[in-house]
């Protein structure tokens, strides 16, 4: 059973419990933490922060928590609803007078807790066509001198990069898809490229296999000497026997070096 680090009240022992089992069932690492009426009853942790579990997870772990604020806004919106202090089938303008612009005034409150009001939506009429003009994708400058890479990620599968033997994902902001808007005010980031690292970019088919992108960092591991040619070549072929040659997205590789001093590519036959 996975190591449970921290401290809980034996009233809440089946958090670190449900914890424990989540790891033993594979996944890779969490955090749990627990009040009530002010005062902490589970603050627990375990298993690790990357997918080669190298890097135990701590205590301080910073962890991207995504849409469970949206759980959390609606159980304060029930807790006020609860106390007579928010009214559910009244105008989200009673409480935010400036959201009734641009004729939302008849949007309700739980309109916006059940996903209802049809905020977010296209400029004018939309056909299938003009979706084909929209797609995710990564704009690269790399300056051959220094390494230095200028970076524009528009909503795609974050890069990995190959550095002293380890895989690491790379986690740029995300901006929209290129074509959903005309000037989207994409940002302009920057990728360290040392000397012997190799970066990796991919689309989404190559993921569809394993779920992640763990077994596509086990093939990186382990073609590290290999030309980009070769590399490619082995994870496209992998992915399309894994899927049984039945992908449903394209499985497209970008492989870019920046090689170390003397260190020739042992290649691969």
């Amino acid at each position: 059973m996975a190591e449970i680090q921290g401290s809980y009240d034996d009233l809440f022992s089946a958090v670190p419990g449900a914890l424990a089992e989540l790891l033993d069932a594979g996944d890779v690492g969490a955090s749990v933490a627990v009040f009530v009426d002010g005062e902490p009853v589970v603050d627990v942790w375990a298993g690790f922060t990357d997918t080669d579990r190298t890097v135990p997870w701590q205590r301080d772990t910073i962890a991207g928590v995504w849409s469970v604020t949206k759980t959390m806004t609606a159980l304060c919106a029930l807790v006020l609803a609860d106390r007579g202090e928010l009214d559910l089938t009244a105008p989200v303008a009673r409480y935010w007078p400036e959201f009734a612009a641009a004729g939302k005034d008849g949007v309700l409150v739980r309109h916006l807790l059940a996903h209802t009001a049809g905020l977010p939506d296209w400029d004018g009429p939309t056909t299938a066509e003009d979706l084909y003009d929209m797609a995710t994708g990564q704009l690269l400058r790399v300056s051959l001198d220094t390494g230095q890479t200028t970076f524009v990620n528009a909503g795609h599968v974050c890069p990995l990069r190959l550095r002293d033997g380890q895989v690491e994902e790379i986690t740029p902001l995300a901006d929209l898809p290129f074509g959903v808007t005309p000037n989207p005010g994409y940002r302009l980031q920057s990728l360290d490229l040392r000397q012997g690292d190799r970066l990796i970019l991919f689309t989404d088919g190559m993921l569809e296999p394993q779920g992640s992108e763990a077994g596509l960092s086990d093939l990186i591991q382990q073609t590290s000497d290999w030309h980009p040619r070769d590399a490619v070549r082995l994870f496209t072929e992998t992915v399309l026997e894994l899927s049984n040659y039945g992908l449903r997205d394209d499985a497209t590789v970008l492989c870019l070096d920046w090689p170390a001093p003397n260190s020739p590519y042992t290649g691969h036959c």
